[in-house]
């Protein structure tokens, strides 16, 4: 279940032209990457986001070179859905312990994302931290963190036969 921010994507794999390519060019900019860390977000989230994280890593992808290997990677999205119903078996044959911790404003992998591993995993731990987005570890530190370590008790000490 790919989210919105895969539309303009999407619409360039369904027609290879140079105007369906365009959107993915203009989001390999400082705007666009200003977008794609703020832009799904409510403002009081926004406001949280840090805005070193565009201002700093816009100037390293400011090349010709790197804006095209960005560009790239979305075209190239396509084939990782190929790989999707591997990813599926394994978890559905594993069954690996799973914690799942996603933001349901995430404008790539939204709550219905997260909620569809529960198919494969139903005893996955799914916790959806609200009001965050793709980048809810830089806004949502602070109640992600205490999910990740309880968790990761549970399962070492269960790993340990505690």
């Amino acid at each position: 279940m790919l989210g919105p921010k895969y539309a303009a994507i999407k619409a360039y794999w369904t027609e290879k032209t140079p105007e369906k390519h365009r959107p993915l060019e203009e989001a390999v900019s400082e705007e666009g990457f200003r977008h794609e860390f703020i832009g799904e977000v409510a403002d009081a989230v926004a406001e949280r986001m840090p805005p070193d994280l565009w201002k700093l890593h816009w100037p390293l992808m400011d090349t010709p070179l790197r804006r095209r290997l960005a560009v790239g990677l979305m075209e190239k999205l396509e084939a990782n859905l190929d790989w999707f119903p591997r990813y599926q078996a394994y978890l559905r044959e594993r069954q690996p312990p799973t914690l799942i911790v996603r933001g349901p404003e995430d404008g790539y992998m939204p709550a219905a994302s997260a909620r569809a591993y529960k198919r494969d995993l139903p005893g996955a731990e799914l916790h959806l931290v609200e009001g965050a987005g793709h980048w809810f570890l830089e806004t949502h530190f602070d109640d992600v963190l205490p999910l990740v370590r309880d968790f990761l008790a549970r399962v070492h000490r269960s790993a340990q036969g505690l």
